[in-house]
């Protein structure tokens, strides 16, 4: 059996609320720029109930911060009648990217790299609730899924950017283009943190027990599942980096799964 931590420190709730205040998609009037002190003063001079918000989320770390938090999946339904196509773009970074084209009818309408991460964050909640390796593996790729689309989103820009310069190689292995790319939108990993340690880590799980399967690969016990999934937070903070990086936000999901609280397996 999986359990996930029933309670957060109070440093790991003010991290959290901090990080829906500066980087969530909200339309509060909040001054993201300050400090994080000079943040919480300027909310208790509004009457944000701050205590009682850090309280709350120590009890619960799942608990919803009312008005910061936007409970909207990042999957949308467009519906077109009448003849003709209608064409959908996404302004990112002073560039447009089309995320959909369509006759009449209802399309698909959703950012690739966020709406990978949705499914991966629900493959992780199913693979805590069943001990589920499928779903563990499946939590994996879709991640590395949003990462790419993430970096699919930096070579267009780049492209968009400087047309005469050289395009961005998108033959280089997956870890060398997010050392490599990721600078082009002010991300600089330090490939000795235990971030990049356990973003490699999990590369190594989807190559050798999702993609590739090899004998012995796959995670064997309840304790193989909680140490993937802890280290899952790494690869969140990474499509967090990310988000922020190209859109100034992100989404909850991204935020809380970047603070996702302990699993451990009671085995």
């Amino acid at each position: 059996m999986l359990k996930v931590a029933e309670s957060y420190s109070s440093k790991q709730a003010t991290l959290l609320l901090l990080w829906f205040v500066r980087y969530g998609e909200h339309q509060q009037n909040c001054p993201r720029h300050l400090t994080d002190d000079e943040l919480e003063v300027a909310l208790r001079a509004r009457g944000f109930l701050w205590d009682h918000v850090i309280a709350s989320l120590r009890k619960d770390p799942h608990w919803t911060i009312a008005g910061l938090e936007n409970l909207v999946t990042p999957n949308w339904k467009v519906e077109v009648s009448g003849g003709g196509k209608a064409t959908v773009n996404y302004r990112i970074l002073g560039v447009d990217l089309p995320l959909l084209e369509f006759g009449p009818g209802v399309g698909s309408l959703r950012l690739e790299y966020a709406a990978q991460f949705f499914a991966a964050c629900q493959a992780r909640d199913r693979a805590i609730a069943d001990c589920s390796i499928d779903d563990t593996l499946t939590m994996v790729s879709k991640g590395f899924s949003s990462v790419e689309a993430g970096l699919a989103i930096v070579g267009h820009l780049h492209k968009a950017n400087f047309p005469n310069e050289k395009r961005l190689d998108d033959r280089l292995p997956l870890m060398t283009r997010i050392e490599t790319w990721l600078p082009h939108i002010g991300i600089d990993l330090d490939k000795s943190s235990s971030m990049w340690c356990n973003i490699d880590y999990l590369r190594g799980v989807r190559d050798n027990a999702a993609t590739h399967p090899k004998f012995g690969a796959a995670p064997r016990s309840n304790k193989d599942l909680a140490v993937i999934i802890n280290k899952f937070r790494s690869l969140a903070e990474l499509i967090f980096l990310i988000s922020i990086a190209l859109l100034g936000q992100a989404t909850r999901e991204q935020i809380r799964a970047a603070a996702y609280p302990d699993v451990f397996s009671l085995e």
